[in-house]
C-alpha cells in the first residue's frame, strides 16, 4: 500500500514529529489504523493518486486545478458525503478535502473516479498544518467543518479542533467576506464553538441576531449517518456561519 494518511512517510514538514509549530500543545484527531479492504487498498493505488495533494509550502491551488475558481475548503470530511454534495451542487468551485484517515480518502477517491468528478482535491495532512503553510492569506472563499470530534470526556477540551486560535488562522486565509461554516450535535462544543467567533475580531456571526446565535442547516450539507446518530439521541443540531471581514492580521502565518 501507498504511504496516503501515514504523516511518518510524507513531505517531513508536516509529520507530527517535526512539522513548524502551529502553537497548539495536542491534535485535534488521532489518526485511526486498521486492515482495509481490497477495494479501498484498490482505490488508494490506482484512484487517490489523481486527487491528491502533496504537502507543500505556498500550494498554488489555480495551477493544481487548472482553473481560477473559488477555493473550498472541507476540513475533516470523514467518508466523504460532504464532499461529494458539494462537489455535485458548486461544479463553478475548486474544492479541497482535508482528512488524515485513510479509509475516508479510498472511499471519496472511488467515488470522485465513478463520479468523474474533476473539481476536487485531496489533501491528507492536519488542517492547521495545511492552512497555515499551505494557503496564502485571502484566499479561501469558503470553510466547512462539519461535525469535528467533540472530545467529550473531560479534559479533551483542548483537544477539540474549533478554538480562538483556530479560527484566527481561518479568518486570516479567507477572502474578506468569505465564510467558515460549522456544524455539530454537542451543545457545549456547539457554545464552545459560538465563544470562539465572538473572541475573533476578524469574524463575525451571521445569525448573532438570531436565537442563540445559531444559523439554519445548510442545505448543501448532507443529512450524514453521524448526523442522523446525534437526531437520535435526542441532541439538537447547531449550525454556525461566520464571515471574514477586513483588515485581518496574524502574524508569523504566511
Amino acid at each position: 500500500m501507498s504511504g496516503v494518511g501515514d504523516l511518518s512517510k510524507r513531505d517531513p514538514k508536516f509529520t507530527s514529529r517535526t512539522a513548524p509549530s502551529t502553537g497548539r500543545s495536542a491534535r485535534s484527531f488521532i489518526p485511526r489504523a486498521g486492515r482495509l479492504s481490497g477495494t479501498k487498498h484498490y482505490a488508494l493505488e490506482a484512484f487517490a493518486p489523481n486527487y491528491l495533494v502533496e504537502p507543500s509550502q505556498q500550494a498554488d491551488f489555480d495551477q493544481l486545478f487548472g482553473r481560477v475558481a473559488p477555493l473550498i475548503f472541507d476540513i475533516g470530511f470523514g467518508m466523504g458525503e460532504s464532499t461529494l454534495a458539494l462537489a455535485a451542487a458548486r461544479p463553478d468551485a475548486n474544492i479541497v478535502g482535508v482528512d488524515v484517515h485513510v479509509s475516508g480518502i479510498a472511499i471519496v477517491s472511488d467515488r470522485l473516479h465513478l463520479d468523474g468528478t474533476t473539481n476536487v482535491k485531496l489533501i491528507a495532512a492536519d488542517a492547521h498544518e495545511v492552512l497555515m503553510w499551505m494557503c496564502a492569506p485571502r484566499t479561501l472563499s469558503e470553510v466547512h467543518i462539519w461535525f469535528s470530534d467533540p472530545w467529550p470526556k473531560h479534559g479533551q477540551v483542548g483537544r477539540r479542533l474549533i478554538q480562538p486560535d483556530f479560527l484566527e488562522l481561518v479568518a486570516s486565509r479567507l477572502v474578506v467576506g468569505g465564510r467558515v461554516r460549522m456544524a455539530t450535535d454537542w451543545q457545549p462544543y456547539a457554545d464552545q464553538m459560538l465563544r470562539s467567533i465572538s473572541a475573533v475580531p476578524q469574524l463575525n456571526n451571521e445569525f448573532s441576531s438570531a436565537d442563540g446565535g445559531w444559523a439554519p442547516r445548510d442545505l448543501v450539507r448532507p443529512l450524514t449517518g453521524y448526523e442522523q446518530k446525534g437526531i437520535r439521541a435526542g441532541r439538537a443540531i447547531r449550525d454556525l456561519v461566520a464571515t471574514a471581514l477586513g483588515d485581518v492580521t496574524l502574524e508569523d502565518v504566511t
